[in-house]
């Protein structure tokens, strides 16, 4: 259904109201208006790939709105720039392990304003930010988004909403306070993001008292059809830019979705939101056929995401929990994760390691590749996971002791390198700058080690093969093992490593050194450390 016939089928229903009791004509135009308005707050939201199995990309960014950004009743965040775990974005950064992502997103975030940053002759209008932003702001945070996409290797672009939504609602204000003047609560409640949905409800009721909601609604409606034709202008120049900046890069393009579905004018009445449908359609129908790049990014269809329950709009709280509740909800944001990597390819698996040119650890000349090995293919699989790449290009130094450093960081990328919380660790002897510094933090964090002394770490020492059993116990939040037997004469029933060292055994992680024994002491090597890690995984 296009905007023309929007506006025909209101006239006719405009015409036919005026037959009506003053009441009804008041009421049924009221549920036109609303409706009408809350279409504009379609957002943009987000073939074979899964959240577990997608390919990996080195640098992901996210340019958007208020979706993007993970905008809800319980993250109402008017800054934006930052991740938000519970959003599309997190979970998309998490699937294809970027080491590095950046949050491009902004609340109320229109076209106009992703334009200006991405093309550096767009003028700067603050019309554009819905959510107010200095000039001299904007302008260092184009140069900021111009290098976050210029070195990206994958982009989801989540955009166009606000468009249809806050020009028209500024629109109304000018026709219906043309005379008087827009009232300054009106006036401050437009250029506050989480209160457009107070100045709508405000308006509403002038436009009531004053008989006017008919030409209220036309200028609306209007407005919609004039946003859309500016949301197809400039989704096409921000494509143009971001290949302009990055011609390789992986674009996916993120569909709209209706969120207000559940609308109903009171609690005693069936949703009416489904009306709001076509001009989702509408636009997911440009952004996936009839743009200028459509045939050169990845559209994600998100048509069906969850969004909150919206209260009735004879509710009290209506106006003031309309913007929030027009976003997805946690599992939305993870149903939009899921359609975009659903558009991306899958994650490549090696090729089998033929001891020759398909070998991983081909490089080093100093690992025994031979058919008997032991240390082959855990050396492979640390390689290729990047768990560690060798002492030099040419060599992994399997038999060198492996340090504790060492190896809480070997472990640290096994885990995927979780953020840690904490600024500095409780050891004296762990500097902030170095490089074990932030998996030391983790494994404080996770109880993975708890040091060799309350203010002591020893990041130099060679790690036991008794410690490296106890990192991994306590990596896989094991239980001491019931009535296990214990296989090794030299581990004693009742030492701070026992639990571990059994449960390493009994998992087929530690075999021992042979002759019934485990040498909890021995120094651990490269070769063995990783070994044990494979073994774990």
């Amino acid at each position: 259904m296009s905007v023309p016939l929007i506006l025909l089928l209101i006239a006719m229903e405009e015409k036919r109201m005026h037959r009506c009791k003053t009441g009804s004509f008041v009421r049924m135009l009221s549920l036109l208006l609303t409706v009408a308005l809350l279409a504009g707050m379609l957002t943009a939201a987000a073939s074979a790939a899964s959240l577990d199995n997608v390919r990996h990309y080195d640098v992901y960014t996210c340019l958007g709105d208020s979706v993007a950004e993970g905008f809800g009743p319980d993250f109402q965040d008017y800054e934006g720039l930052k991740r938000a775990e519970h959003a599309y974005h997190a979970y998309v950064a998490d699937a294809v392990t970027a080491d590095t992502f950046h949050p491009m997103a902004r609340p109320g975030g229109s076209t106009g304003e992703v334009r200006f940053y991405l093309d550096s002759d767009y003028a700067y209008n603050a019309a554009d930010f819905r959510v107010p932003y200095p000039e001299e702001k904007a302008l260092a945070l184009r140069a900021e988004v111009q290098k976050a996409v210029s070195e990206a290797d994958l982009i989801t672009l989540n955009v166009g909403s606000n468009d249809l939504f806050t020009t028209s609602l500024f629109a109304v204000a000018a026709v219906l306070y043309a005379d008087s003047g827009i009232p300054e609560d009106v006036e401050n409640m437009l250029g506050n993001y989480g209160e457009l949905g107070k100045a709508f409800q405000s308006m509403l009721v002038t436009a009531e008292k004053l008989g006017r909601l008919p030409e209220v609604l036309r200028t609306f409606t209007e407005k919609v059809s004039e946003g859309f034709q500016t949301f197809r202008t400039n989704w096409n120049a921000i494509c143009k830019g971001i290949y302009a900046l990055n011609p390789d890069v992986t674009l996916v393009a993120v569909g709209f979705f209706n969120p207000v579905k559940t609308l109903r004018l009171s609690s005693t009445q069936p949703q009416i939101g489904q009306m709001m449908d076509p001009i989702a359609r509408m636009m997911n129908n440009f952004v996936q056929y009839q743009a200028d790049y459509a045939k050169q990014y990845l559209y994600a269809d998100v048509y069906h995401t969850e969004c909150y329950e919206l209260v009735p709009v004879d509710d009290p709280t209506f106006g003031s929990t309309l913007v929030p509740a027009v976003h997805p909800t946690h599992d939305g944001h993870k149903y939009m994760a899921e359609q975009i990597v659903k558009v991306l390819p899958e994650k490549e698996e090696p090729k089998p390691c033929d001891g020759g040119e398909n070998c991983p650890s081909k490089a080093f000349t100093d690992v025994d590749r031979s058919a008997d090995s032991w240390m082959h293919e855990p050396i492979d699989w640390a390689v290729t996971n990047e768990i560690t790449k060798g002492t030099s290009e040419h060599a992994f130094s399997p038999d060198a002791s492996c340090t504790r450093a060492q190896a809480v960081t070997f472990l640290y990328r096994l885990a995927g390198e979780p953020e840690v919380k904490a600024a500095e660790t409780p050891f004296k002897d762990v500097k902030t700058d170095a490089y074990y510094s932030s998996a030391v933090l983790w494994a404080v964090e996770a109880g993975v080690t708890k040091g060799t002394a309350s203010d002591a770490f020893s990041p130099d020492k060679t790690c036991t093969r008794a410690e490296i059993a106890t990192f991994l116990f306590r990596y896989a939040n094991a239980e001491p093992l019931e009535n296990a037997e214990n296989p090794f004469s030299d581990v004693p029933a009742d030492t701070w490593y026992t639990d571990a060292v059994l449960w390493a055994a009994d998992q087929g992680i530690a075999k021992g050194v042979g002759g019934g024994k485990f040498a909890p002491g021995s120094d651990c090597t490269r070769a063995q450390i990783v070994t044990f890690l494979f073994r774990a995984k």
